[in-house]
């Protein structure tokens, strides 16, 4: 009797014990038992995290998530998303809005169109009777708009075209100040709004979208009331003798491309995040502005320059501004597991609070054990550290409970389900 309960003493510590190689010994009867697998999960989680500690930071994995989840978490990519978005906005609504209103330059696209007619006719692509019938849909389409009415008068001579010309601009200055106005808000309202709104909702922060976009639009119109004033000024006072239509299309463009690139480092009371958009959004704006003449000459369409003016704004102000950040960022959280792997926040504001509230920084949407204030970064001379606030699970470094720790280039911080890889430029 004494010598089987000693055989069975034995086997049972024979179950639990761990060998030196990492094998567990258990018996055939309990391969049915739930606390064996229970025991090779636990075992096969040591071993995991214990060739992780092992890794270096570029080796962790980068994402559990889908691959296009993590492409599309690239700020390059979202940036240059929502400018398109912002620029098809903002060409549809300056379109509905008056995009082919009467002015000098539609009538100067109807007269080069009635040109290529005649050339056509001239050189028998076209017979007379198409020819005609195209010139007179023009005229029809000119009827009303004074510019073409002058320039088309055959009876005027040169000096009383260019008197009736210069006393009609004249006079219609404040109406070009006003299109202008309308144009340059159109875009600036809508591309500002789309590009401010790009990080929130990436992060399902639908409270941060609506401040960020309103903050955005306001910048935007008076962006484009800068950008009227700076046309009307150039225009009036230096004159298109001094200064060429492409110049002046270019510099009114950049001056946009600022206020719409300046949305989020105002929301964000940042100076650098700040400077890191007015960048973007110059580059932008002095792009599509030098596009815009070239465009409307080789296609003969004002409606066309103005397209790729509105696309090349958003797009190069997303690239821009996205390219800047990454190439200027000192520390950041990249997020390798979760719903946002793939999404790299740069610590910019002192505190960084990571939270499940949408007043956060980063905000980690519908994850239950995350707390509202979860934890936060705290910048602090020559390093940033890591403090665990008291609402929700444990805040863990290199999955160890903190209070608070300062961080190492490559640490895991792990809040709720997410895993974040802190990387620090100047380490």
């Amino acid at each position: 009797m004494e010598q089987n309960e000693n055989q069975n003493e034995t086997q049972t510590q024979t179950q639990t014990e761990i060998e030196p190689q990492g094998k567990i010994t258990i018996t055939w009867d309990d391969l049915q038992s739930r606390k064996v697998e229970a025991r090779i999960n636990e075992q096969t989680a040591i071993a995991r995290n214990r060739a992780y500690a092992r890794l270096d930071a570029d080796a962790v994995p980068e994402t559990t998530g889908p691959t296009k989840k993590h492409f599309f978490y690239n700020s390059i990519v979202y940036m240059a998303a929502f400018g398109i978005l912002g620029g098809l906005f903002a060409f549809g609504s300056w379109a509905a809005l008056g995009g082919k209103s009467v002015t000098e330059a539609h009538a100067v696209d109807l007269i080069h169109q009635m040109q290529e007619v005649t050339a056509a006719r001239d050189t028998g692509r076209f017979t007379d009777s198409v020819a005609d019938e195209a010139l007179s849909t023009l005229r029809d389409e000119g009827r009303g708009n004074p510019y073409f009415e002058i320039l088309t008068n055959a009876a005027l001579s040169l000096g009383d075209r260019d008197t009736q010309l210069s006393a009609l601009e004249t006079r219609d200055r404040s109406r070009e100040l006003i299109a202008d106005t309308l144009m340059y808000g159109i875009c600036g309202l809508f591309i500002a709004t789309f590009l401010a709104i790009a990080e929130p909702l990436t992060q399902r922060n639908f409270s941060s979208a609506v401040t960020n976009g309103s903050v955005a639009a306001l910048l935007g119109l008076l962006g484009g009331l800068t950008a009227a004033l700076f046309i009307y000024v150039m225009t009036t006072t230096a004159g298109p003798r001094n200064l060429s239509e492409s110049t002046i299309d270019t510099y009114s463009w950049g001056v946009l491309g600022l206020f719409i690139g300046a949305g989020a480092g105002v929301v964000m009371r940042n100076p650098k995040k700040l400077m890191i958009g007015v960048a973007g959004g110059l580059s932008g704006g002095l792009i599509g502005g030098w596009l815009f003449v070239p465009i409307s000459t080789l296609t003969g369409s004002q409606q066309d320059s103005h397209l790729i003016a509105f696309l090349a704004i958003g797009v190069i102000t997303g690239i821009g501004t996205g390219l800047i950040e990454n190439a200027t960022r000192k520390a950041w959280l990249r997020v390798i597991a979760g719903v946002l792997a793939g999404k790299q926040f740069i610590l910019y504001r002192n505190p960084t609070f990571i939270g499940s509230s949408p007043d956060c920084q980063i905000y980690l949407f519908k994850d239950r054990k995350v707390g509202p204030r979860h934890a936060a970064i705290h910048i602090v001379p020559g390093a940033y550290e890591l403090e665990d606030l008291p609402l929700g699970q444990k805040t863990m470094i290199n999955n160890k409970t903190i209070a608070k720790t300062r961080l190492r280039h490559g640490d895991r911080i792990t809040v709720g389900s997410t895993v974040f890889l802190f990387q620090d430029r100047t380490s």
